[in-house]
């Protein structure tokens, strides 16, 4: 399983235009496991029609100096109610929090100014007004503490260990803030929605209104690129159709998203897995004629599919299909288009993603956010926030080592616990959202896996947008968007 394919796309540098004094609050509890809290709050400020106070708040989760620790930055605000809160958290699995913290529902939203310099802004979008925000990030990212030893690594760098600690963070949190009876969202985007399937078996004595997936991985099998597994090429089809379309590229050019997505999708099921299936048993003139139907509606050349026996990967495809104007579009967002890099045999295509914006190396470190933070909460620390950090996608253990084969070791699947969450949580929602452009969680494989799942379908929404895979990031959509998630939190 490549360790790059869940990775979302990150906000840039930011530039603070608001400066805020601020007072400092902490405390310190010791529970049964030694983990330590800690909370740095800031002063009031005023959004729409309510009064906030943001925190920087931190779990550690081993004790010494530099064990490993989760933060949060979180805003709440003071009321003679009872207020829902909303967790939310990215994936990567080495993302940090701060593209739906700044570019999604945080009271702040990065814009760029006349100057052509990033500037914060009231975010109009965000949900302040109606929840408290808590967004998490896990450790090694933002400004929390990595674990440095191969045994803490072993322990938090894995899904169940991940999952875990999320769930310990969540619950810390509520007990904290002396909250432990509120409704609670919990919202996870690209690897952060299968993170929130797993931890959905820890959360039904919780008060959970809803359970939020932001373009998320559920079967992490079904989207995997493995030799023997023909799946991601079905799901992957009706977005390169998408793809090819915006380009202008092959014969479906006519038509609607929705349209392209429904013809392609139903020829992925009815002609292209058969075919697949079969393998190298498929018949010469079968195998022919499919290859021409693919290369019609692909924009490329049926030679260019019978090289690959009918399977063609989305990294191969995203340096194919514009190749001829020297260009190569994106896997996060398929209508981002940049010059083809040269090849190099010693990088991992994914890297070059140009929605992604990773700039050398295998992290983006923006300040600007940690001068945010000061600002908002009064904390000394000066390091560079991290907003990604691959390192602990290349360090990631999606199942513990298994002697021998253990069917379930290698099928990583937690879908199936949101039907189960639901039986019996029977009122909370499910709130899915997909993008059409989004090329790294595919929208067929997000539809697929909930298909599967046998979850009650009156709980359950699947909204796919005209976006990539940071939906709150293409402002087009925020009107849907802002819709659906005032029924989601009602």
């Amino acid at each position: 399983m490549s360790s790059l394919r869940f990775l979302s796309c990150l906000a840039r540098p930011v530039a603070l235009t608001v400066a805020a004094f601020s007072l400092l609050c902490m405390s310190a509890v010791a529970q049964d496991d030694q983990a330590m809290w800690s909370s740095h709050c800031g002063e009031s400020h005023s959004f729409k029609n309510v009064s906030y106070r943001g925190c920087l708040e931190t779990l550690a989760l081993e004790s010494g100096e530099h064990g490993t620790t989760m933060d949060a930055i979180s805003y709440t605000v003071k009321s003679t109610t009872s207020r829902p809160v909303m967790f939310l958290f990215n994936g990567g699995p080495g993302s940090s929090s701060s593209m739906l913290h700044f570019d999604g529902l945080g009271p702040k939203q990065k814009q760029k100014g006349a100057d052509g310099k990033d500037a914060f802004v009231d975010n109009p979008h965000s949900l302040l007004d109606q929840v408290d925000l808590v967004f998490i990030d896990p450790p090694g990212s933002g400004l929390t503490q990595a674990p440095e030893s191969e045994a803490s690594r072993l322990k938090f760098w894995t899904s169940e260990g991940d999952a875990k600690a999320f769930v310990q963070f969540v619950r810390r949190w509520l007990a904290e803030h002396h909250r432990s009876d509120a409704r609670i969202f919990i919202g996870g985007e690209s690897y952060g929605g299968y993170r929130l399937a797993l931890m959905s078996k820890q959360l039904t004595d919780l008060n959970v209104g809803g359970l939020l997936f932001i373009s998320p991985l559920l079967d992490g099998s079904d989207t995997s690129e493995a030799d023997g597994n023909v799946l991601s090429y079905v799901f992957n089809l009706p977005s390169m159709a998408i793809a090819a379309a915006h380009y202008h590229r092959g014969n479906l050019q006519d038509k609607s998203l929705q349209q392209i997505y429904q013809q392609v999708s139903q020829y992925s099921y009815q002609v292209y897995t058969p075919a697949l299936m079969q393998g190298a048993a498929l018949a010469k003139n079968t195998q022919q004629k499919i290859a021409q139907e693919l290369a019609a509606m692909l924009g490329i050349s049926a030679k260019d599919l019978l090289d690959k026996s009918l399977k063609l990967g989305v990294e191969d495809y995203r340096n194919m299909l514009l190749a001829s104007d020297g260009n190569v579009f994106g896997r996060l967002d398929s209508r981002v288009e940049a010059p083809l890099p040269p090849p190099r045999k010693d990088k991992v295509s994914a890297l070059d993603d140009p929605a992604l914006g990773l700039k050398g190396g295998l992290e983006i470190k923006v300040p600007l956010y940690t001068h945010y933070l000061q600002q908002l909460t009064g904390i000394s620390n000066d390091a560079p926030y991290k907003a990604l950090n691959l390192n602990i996608n290349f360090h990631w253990q999606y199942a513990p080592h298994r002697e021998g084969f253990e069917g379930e070791a290698f099928y990583f699947n937690p879908t199936a616990n949101l039907a189960d969450f639901v039986k019996q949580k029977p009122d909370s929602k499910l709130l899915v959202l997909s993008g059409y452009y989004d090329l790294a969680i595919p929208t067929q494989a997000v539809e697929f896996a909930l298909n599967q799942a046998d979850i009650p379908q009156q709980n359950l929404t699947l909204a796919i947008l005209q976006t990539g895979h940071s939906v709150f990031a293409d402002k087009a959509a925020r009107p849907e968007l802002d819709k659906l998630l005032k029924e989601f939190i009602k």
